[in-house]
């Protein structure tokens, strides 16, 4: 009993370190330190069945504004094509959805605005408008902080990209 609760008293300590350099795996499960997505505990699942609505564990795109970003240490570096951490996002849109991404409002998805997505004005940045979300490809965004890093700067992502969906496990409050 008491080897169990050293175990586990030990886990949340690496966790907990986490915040300090950025999310942590242990085990099949994360612990994200950032306002990007809830801060929390996630697991990891295998799979990469997902829908509108889910979280998904997704390694983005190599795009000149990660690269800009990891350069000032904005983001942590990572295992990415991107040279990035893999990023926590929520799936907002898929194949055959009407994507349009506007500087002075946001992304539209089949018309609809998604708050808290208008995109920083980044030198060369190239706004997604009037595509169709292909076969194969969906849009990740976070909105839960205004500055999030997601599919309005890189656009759609394949979901060969997606090393798994996530479960939000335990909140901070």
């Amino acid at each position: 009993m008491i080897f169990k609760i050293a175990v586990v008293i030990g886990s949340l300590m690496i966790m907990l370190a986490g915040v300090l350099v950025g999310a942590v795996t242990l085990g099949g499960y994360i612990f994200n330190p950032t306002s990007s997505a809830p801060i929390g505990i996630w697991k990891v699942t295998k799979t990469k069945d997902f829908k509108k609505g889910d979280y998904v564990l997704v390694c983005p795109p190599a795009h000149p504004v990660l690269e800009d970003l990891v350069k000032r240490n904005a983001l942590l570096k990572g295992r990415c094509d991107s040279n990035t951490v893999p990023f926590i996002k929520t799936v907002y849109g898929v194949a055959g959805d009407a994507l349009d991404t506007h500087k002075d409002h946001g992304v539209f998805i089949e018309g609809e605005l998604i708050p808290n997505t208008m995109p920083y004005d980044w030198p060369g940045l190239e706004l997604t408008n009037g595509k169709i979300i292909e076969r194969g490809e969906f849009v990740a965004l976070q909105t839960g902080h205004p500055a999030s890093i997601d599919s309005r700067y890189f656009g759609p992502l394949k979901r060969k990209e997606v090393i798994g969906t996530m479960e939000l496990v335990w909140r901070y409050e």
